[in-house]
């Protein structure tokens, strides 16, 4: 069944730009050839308000038109599609247990909807000098004991700044993939301060792109990739709305919102005229007016929605648990504790509290990078910045004239820097941080509107 309808999206989808552009077509002919130039040029002789209305149909028929191409321009060509990993056919390399009890389908993608917050050994706050414990297992109690088993939704420690092995990802209630055949794209996570992660530390992963899942990306099960800052997957314009797009898309809804009104007004006001003046109206005006009306009410609705979630700074699909939603986040710790271990022969694994050192198994060369494992308030959105401009400049790429413009959209996951794939809400990146005991760099959390 689910097959059949992701087969139905996508023909609905190739079919959807052909039936919009006939249907644009048949209410460019109604307007221009009937209504401007036979009634009122002809019948009427009205040269002026037939040029005038001929230009305003011109200009919005235009950004409408050029806003639409462009968006299906990009989706068929640069649709924001993640870099797969080179084993997406390899069943074998994956590995992933049955889901935990209380666990929902499609967590990975909705979020954390029950999650308690993350039980933290390490000392919360800071005093001056920013003292901070490890946990209090001993070594010799860990190596007695052995590894213990993950518990859903607990952070996981990772062994200490050398030799480290860390835990098999196959004993993780959620895909992981084998640590001799991981995904390359990790490297693109530990340039940053921040990340997106499960309890291991690591990000999301997808084994059916086998690709470590950048902040705020989706698999797209109508496609069959991760894309880059998912919205929703639209056959209206004929692909995935993701972050490629979603400037074009959003001059899609908007724009065909003034050219359906023009429309509705216009066609009202003239067919009025007609009944006044004792003239049948043509049935051909009253089609164009009742699709108007029909598209105006759709554009509307997607303009009035569309500006909601830029305002909140979220996608369609993460609004879908908006309210109850926890980010667990992958911090770095640019000066994280001294570990005390002795050297072991075996099973280096030590319990180090909630901070992990990555990559788990470092090449040679490779250093690894301290990261606090913290979560979020639910509810709480880390990437909704403290202005309403800022948010539409995050989602729409760029400061405000680069918001009508047909091109220029930035290259997925940049606006963020070095902190991150998008830019954070510097409040609660703070206060997490402040939480965790890492210093408080102010200069470099703060977030320009």
């Amino acid at each position: 069944m689910g097959q059949n309808r992701r087969t139905l999206n996508i023909w609905v989808a190739r079919a959807m730009p052909l039936l919009m552009a006939g249907m644009v077509g048949y209410a460019t002919w109604v307007f221009l050839s009937l209504v401007c130039v036979h009634y009122l040029l002809f019948d009427r002789k009205r040269k002026v308000a037939a040029a005038l209305l001929f230009a305003f149909y011109f200009v919005f028929f235009a950004l409408l038109s050029i806003s639409y191409l462009r968006t299906v321009i990009t989706l068929t060509f640069n649709p924001g599609y993640v870099q797969q990993g080179r084993n997406t056919d390899d069943a074998a390399n994956l590995s992933e247990k049955p889901r935990v009890d209380g666990a929902e389908d499609g967590d990975l993608e909705t979020g954390l909807r029950s999650a308690q917050p993350a039980r933290i050994t390490a000392t919360e706050g800071s005093t001056e000098g920013l003292a901070r414990v490890m946990t209090d297992t001993s070594l010799d109690t860990a190596l007695r004991e052995g590894p213990p088993q993950p518990s859903p939704g607990a952070p996981t420690m990772t062994g200490p700044p050398t030799q480290i092995l860390g835990r098999p990802y196959s004993q993780w209630t959620y895909p992981r993939p084998e640590a001799q055949s991981a995904p390359s794209n990790l490297k693109e996570f530990l340039n940053k301060e921040i990340f997106v992660c499960e309890s291991d530390g690591l990000p999301r992963y997808c084994s059916k792109c086998d690709c470590w899942k950048p902040d705020r990306a989706h698999h797209c099960s109508e496609v069959g990739r991760c894309v880059w800052r998912m919205d929703h997957f639209c056959p209206w314009v004929g692909g995935v709305v993701a972050e490629t797009s979603f400037r074009y898309f959003y001059q899609v809804v908007v724009f065909g919102t003034v050219y359906c009104l023009f429309l509705i007004v216009t066609l009202g006001v003239l067919m009025h005229e007609r009944n006044k003046a004792g003239m049948n109206v043509d049935s051909k005006w009253v089609a164009a007016l009742v699709l108007a009306c029909i598209f105006a009410l759709f554009s509307a609705g997607m303009t009035f929605s569309t500006s909601q979630l830029i305002w909140s700074n979220v996608s369609t699909i993460d609004s879908l648990s908006v309210k109850t939603k926890v980010y667990q986040l992958a911090v770095h710790d640019p000066n994280p504790p001294a570990p005390s271990f002795a050297s072991i022969d075996s099973n280096p694994y030590k319990p180090s509290g909630t901070r992990v050192w990555l990559p788990p198994n470092p090449g040679p060369g490779e250093e690894q990078r301290c990261y606090v494992i913290v979560r979020t308030r639910p509810g709480e959105n880390p990437w909704k910045l403290n202005s309403t401009y800022a948010n539409f400049k995050e989602s729409l790429g760029g400061s405000w004239w680069h918001w009508f413009k047909f091109w220029g959209v930035p290259k997925p996951g940049s606006s963020g820097g070095e902190q991150g794939f998008y830019r954070w809400n510097p409040e609660i990146i703070s206060r997490l941080k402040k939480e965790a005991g890492i210093p408080v760099e102010h200069t470099h959390d703060k977030v320009q509107g």
